[in-house]
């Protein structure tokens, strides 16, 4: 027989939780995640946003490259609602010169599309607003200063900005002097 000041007595009474002690660490628990929940949201919209900016940027380099590459001239197009973009090629054949055409990568032939709730919401081609949705990557490598803004559905923006030159891409969070209404 066990006396009650043995070991093994001991630990049995004091084995498990309470449930006031589970009630207590439930409760905190929750107020940690109610209070964590809309910043990892707002954070993980917002890594959107920097990644759809991002592609976009890299897309417009492969292309201004390209053009140069090639000595060719293509255009970053657009569509009407400014979700998504693609790249064409000048038509070099007789029959179709002054056409464009998709480009043949085949990475870039179906478009690609920003994340959801992204788009293009202004261009700038040196300093006044773009007419039509297209820029045009010249085969010199040279072409006018251009300024994307890509934004949100909680109107937060990063621009996208290309110098004269064909390897001046810079993505921004600050709005550039050209683009300020």
């Amino acid at each position: 027989m066990t006396s009650p000041t043995s070991p093994r007595r001991r630990l049995d009474q004091f084995a498990g939780f309470t449930l006031i002690e589970i009630l207590l660490v439930s409760a905190l628990l929750g107020l940690l995640v109610a209070i964590v929940m809309p910043n990892l949201k707002r954070s993980v919209r917002g890594q959107g946003l920097d990644v759809g900016a991002s592609e976009f940027a890299s897309v417009i380099r492969y292309g201004r490259a390209e053009a140069l590459r090639q000595r060719a001239t293509l255009r970053l197009e657009f569509n009407e609602a400014r979700t998504s973009y693609w790249l064409s090629s000048q038509n070099t054949s007789a029959a179709g010169v002054g056409t464009f055409r998709k480009f043949d990568e085949s990475l870039l032939q179906d478009g690609v599309s920003f994340p959801q709730g992204i788009r293009i919401k202004r261009v700038l081609l040196d300093g006044q607003p773009l007419k039509g949705n297209f820029v045009q990557f010249e085969p010199g490598g040279v072409s006018g200063s251009v300024v994307f803004e890509v934004s949100d559905n909680m109107e937060r923006a990063r621009y996208v900005e290309l110098g004269p030159w064909y390897d001046e891409v810079f993505v921004t969070r600050e709005e550039p002097e050209t683009i300020a209404p």
